[in-house]
């Protein structure tokens, strides 16, 4: 399970993908998406994950307020070793 927390109300919005991550065509490779599973604008993603694939978590948040910042927090449990790795951010700005 992946979850997030953090000491401010960013509305986070979780996004797992397998293998990689493509901004301009996410939908591809996504296996699961929350927003606000926990009531408190944190995300919560439950999924069976296999030995030697590449996973990759995009948080972002639900809102556009440039005042959410704080302390953040991405939590992974289950009954075997996960290892995370940041490979960076990726900016993304759509006219609608």
């Amino acid at each position: 399970m992946l979850s997030s927390k953090s000491d401010f109300n960013c509305d986070a919005v979780g996004y797992l993908y397998e293998h990689y991550f493509d901004p301009y065509n996410p939908h591809p490779t996504l296996i699961k998406k929350n927003h606000d599973a926990c009531g408190e604008g944190e995300f919560k993603i439950t999924s069976y994950l296999q030995f030697g694939v590449t996973y990759v978590l995009i948080v972002t948040t639900g809102n556009m307020r440039s005042c959410a910042t704080g302390a953040f927090s991405v939590i992974a449990l289950g009954p075997d070793e996960i290892q995370m790795k940041f490979i960076g951010t990726c900016i993304i700005i759509s006219k609608n």
